[in-house]
């Protein structure tokens, strides 16, 4: 345990000077900078990082691709702004000792308008595409009546298209969550902390565009003892990238079938979301439904509505 708490310290100063590097957050890819990729992170206000257990936040985490115990897949569906999408898929196989994670996300815009050097709007449109694929492994570190901390890796492989140029780039994400469960609390904690997109850009004509550094760090606390088998979980994340994101969610669980969210996100230079968001879901058997919303400020669109459909054999 003290081996991996001094590296986990040697780490996050690595990667808090990556961030202060002149150019390291210039450029960034839709499918990168994208905070959830399920409507359960979204209806929680984006609070992924500690959702240990849920094959739906292994693209956030890869340490939570160790706290899979059982195959289990799901698929997400966010329409976005101005005829914008993406198509999330996460899947997970579970060994006796080491789970297998894979990650698929498209981003996807209709054609717009551009406008020339010289200011006129040119004849022809254009329109943007990404694709990416990202498998990866998890593994339990330590596990005893108190603590339980799952780690993990994944690498990257992200290809992307801007009308007819296409580029392609390759990067690793890490990152560790777990459980902590204090003496007489009725209730545990559960965080989570991990490391995204070290690698090199994507590269067009002859210029490579820098990777959109990730670094987020996470923690909620799980009430238990409600009637019911109810759980009440207050979530809080802490995102930094090109700008700086504080995510507060809360959550609570009915017996284990029908969970209720809320979530509100505080973003540096946000002009287009409220940062206010909800969701419900619903859960039966093997089977996991979820929905949520996020308000728009500006724009003839006014709700953003996310579905996810997960299943656990």
């Amino acid at each position: 345990m003290k081996k991996i708490i001094l590296f986990l310290f040697f780490l996050v100063i690595f990667c808090s000077s990556l961030m202060s590097t002149e150019n390291a957050l210039i450029s960034s890819a839709p499918v990168l900078i994208i905070d959830t990729t399920s409507a359960h992170g979204t209806g929680s206000g984006n609070n992924n990082v500690m959702q240990a257990g849920d094959v739906g936040f292994i693209m956030q985490n890869p340490g939570n691709i160790g706290s899979i115990k059982e195959h289990a897949v799901s698929i997400s569906y966010l329409p976005w702004l101005y005829e914008t999408s993406y198509l999330a898929g996460n899947f997970a196989y579970a060994f006796s000792t080491v789970t297998m994670g894979f990650s698929f996300v498209s981003f996807h815009s209709g054609e717009f308008d551009h406008y020339l050097l010289d200011g006129t709007l040119a004849e022809d449109k254009l329109s943007l595409g990404e694709m990416l694929f990202m498998p990866g492994v998890g593994v339990t570190l330590k596990n005893n009546d108190k603590l339980t901390l799952f780690g993990g890796v994944s690498a990257k492989y992200l290809t992307t298209r801007i009308h007819t140029m296409r580029s392609s780039s390759f990067a690793f994400d890490m990152g560790f969550n777990g459980v902590y469960r204090p003496e007489g609390v009725k209730g545990d904690i559960i965080f989570g902390l991990a490391f995204q997109n070290l690698g090199l850009g994507p590269k067009f004509v002859e210029e490579r565009s820098p990777l959109p550094f990730k670094l987020r760090l996470g923690a909620g606390f799980r009430f238990t003892g409600f009637k019911h088998s109810g759980v009440l979980t207050p979530l809080m994340e802490y995102i930094q990238d090109a700008l700086s994101k504080l995510n507060t969610g809360l959550e609570y669980g009915y017996n284990d079938l029908l969970f209720i969210r809320v979530g509100f996100s505080l973003i540096s230079g946000e002009t287009i979301f409220s940062g206010f968001a909800t969701g419900l879901g619903v859960k039966f058997s093997r089977i996991k439904f979820d929905y949520a919303l996020k308000i728009v400020k500006e724009g003839d669109q006014s709700l953003v509505h996310v579905l996810s459909l997960g299943y656990s054999f």
